[in-house]
């Protein structure tokens, strides 16, 4: 993955907040800028409210647009399990999994971090 400064330019703006972030004609375009600029990871969790569904709808649509023809992108993500319920269980962190791969419209994940408090 490339980085703004690195790379000689920064990065563009990606979503600055949750009113951006519902207007498709905003983050498809951001996150289109990203992937065309040479970024190719993009990092979300389980409680960033829509966050995962709106990168699976963008990442659904360039695959469908692009024909299989794009740089694949890599779907990075966090498991926040509620510690102050109860410890997680290996079911938890599977139905986790399971929620996020159908929120980002994938079979499989790159790789799930567990984000913890």
């Amino acid at each position: 993955m490339r980085s703004g400064p690195a790379w000689g330019a920064p990065p563009p703006a990606l979503l600055h907040s949750a009113a951006t972030a519902r207007h498709p004609c905003c983050w498809q375009a951001k996150l289109g800028a990203h992937a065309q600029a040479g970024f190719t990871s993009f990092d979300t969790a389980d409680i960033y409210r829509d966050s995962e569904s709106l990168l699976g709808q963008w990442a659904a649509a360039r695959r469908a647009a692009q024909g299989g023809g794009a740089p694949p992108v890599q779907l990075l993500t966090k498991f926040v399990p509620n510690i102050f319920n109860s410890a997680p269980t290996s079911a938890s962190v599977e139905a986790a999994i399971r929620r996020s791969c159908r929120a980002l419209q994938v079979d499989s994940l790159d790789l799930v971090q567990l984000h913890w408090w």
